[in-house]
């Protein structure tokens, strides 16, 4: 089975912005309300395994440090992701806070109820077309909470 993209270029751009904005704080802390904490990385297309979204860690990175997207995932674990979170904030190599991004669908309840699962917790929603309405990085990012 090959993984087929078929995402919009307005997810793709809010998921890069949403990113560049976390990569933006200079100091040691990320105070971008609701979210504070001590970055070691932001990701994108973070996979969620069935044993939540610890496990494979270490394993995730290509040699320049960039998370395996699903096809390379797949053939390192011969196994699909139980879910992809759009983007994933680090903190001592773990993470903590998870992003979906929405654009033309809200995140499923479906999804919600296997991540809450595998024990993901901190997941919140953004409007694709919000992040795309700013100018500059805002003082705190719209969202709402599920986990």
């Amino acid at each position: 089975m090959t993984f087929v993209e078929r995402e919009s270029y307005i997810h793709k751009k809010a998921k890069e912005v949403v990113k560049e904005w976390f990569d933006t704080f200079t100091d040691d802390y990320t105070d971008f309300p609701p979210f504070h904490f001590k970055s070691s990385g932001i990701y994108l297309e973070y996979p969620i395994m069935r044993d939540g979204w610890e496990h494979y860690q270490y394993d995730l990175l290509n040699a320049d440090g960039r998370v395996l997207n699903c096809e390379q995932f797949v053939s390192k674990f011969t196994e699909y992701p139980l879910a992809i979170i759009d983007v994933v904030c680090m903190h001592k190599g773990f993470p903590i806070y998870g992003i979906e991004i929405c654009h033309t669908n809200p995140v499923s309840k479906e999804k919600i109820k296997k991540l809450e699962k595998v024990g993901v917790t901190n997941l919140y929603e953004v409007d694709a077309l919000w992040v795309l309405q700013q100018t500059s990085v805002p003082s705190e990012m719209k969202c709402k909470q599920f986990l």
